[in-house]
Order: C-alpha cells, then sequence, then structure tokens
C-alpha cells in the first residue's frame, strides 16, 4: 500500500509539472515573458525610419531577415549573405555576398535603401517581437518576428 501509494503521488507530480511550462521567448512585450532572441528568429521588415518618421515597404514587397550562428540572410530583392558581430545591444554587419538578379522599380530601390542602412547599423534593441536596427545617424531598420 505503501508503494502504491508513493506511484499515485509520483504520478500526480508529473502530470502537474507537465502541465507547467516554460515561456516561450516568442511572447509580446508587456506580458512579463522575455523578448524573442535575435539569433535564431526570422524576422520581417516593417519599415524603414529616416528623420523621425517611419516608412512602410512598397506595397507586395517583404524584406525577411535572420541570423544564425554569426550569420545574417536576409532577402530584400537578392539574397544576402555575410558575418555579423553582435556584442550586447552593439552590432555590426561584415562585407555581405549578394545574388546579382536584376531589381527594378521599388524593390529595386528599397533593396538599395536596406543595404545602406544595414551597413551602417550599430545597435541592436529587441522589445517583445519587434526589433529595430539603429545607425548612429538617426535611421534605423524595424522587424517584426515571424512567430
Amino acid at each position: 500500500m505503501n508503494r502504491s501509494f508513493r506511484l499515485g503521488f509520483g504520478l500526480v507530480l508529473v502530470m502537474l509539472l507537465a502541465g507547467c511550462q516554460v515561456a516561450s521567448p516568442h511572447h509580446v512585450a508587456g506580458t512579463g515573458s522575455a523578448p524573442v532572441p535575435l539569433q535564431g528568429t526570422n524576422w520581417q521588415l516593417t519599415g524603414f525610419v529616416e528623420d523621425g518618421v517611419t516608412t512602410a515597404l512598397a506595397d507586395g514587397t517583404s524584406i525577411p531577415m535572420s541570423i544564425n550562428d554569426g550569420r545574417l540572410h536576409a532577402q530584400p530583392c537578392n539574397t544576402l549573405v555575410g558575418p555579423v558581430a553582435i556584442d550586447g545591444s552593439s552590432f555590426k554587419s561584415g562585407e555581405l555576398v549578394s545574388t546579382m538578379m536584376m531589381c527594378f522599380g521599388d524593390q529595386g530601390e528599397q533593396e538599395t535603401r536596406f543595404i545602406d542602412t544595414l551597413g551602417a547599423v550599430t545597435k541592436s534593441e529587441i522589445t517583445g517581437d519587434k526589433l529595430t536596427l539603429s545607425t548612429s545617424d538617426g535611421r534605423a531598420l524595424v522587424f517584426v518576428a515571424e512567430l
């Protein structure tokens, strides 16, 4: 009977613990959860910031970005790949290798703007599922995590 009690108690304890979950880092700010990690998350650019004004992406376009093991991968039109140095909130992309597709109109202009801004980024900040990569001259790239 003592053994049955311990076995039953152990089963109840396991069931209770199985119901507990560690908070996922993919929760939105304000919920008390940790922010989404910079590396290992798929990010979608939502806008460019210049002179305090945020500009949305051109209609029908998207710019996904991810960072894994110190390597950045983005696709503003061409595929961009290269090293990135991250130390706390310090952020610096290295030389990027790119495919050489022709990117016309808004998509081409947007890619140029993305590459120019990314090359000048010095700081990263994550709040919940939002990533802001900022330059020292006040420009920024604003991303949201794909959850």
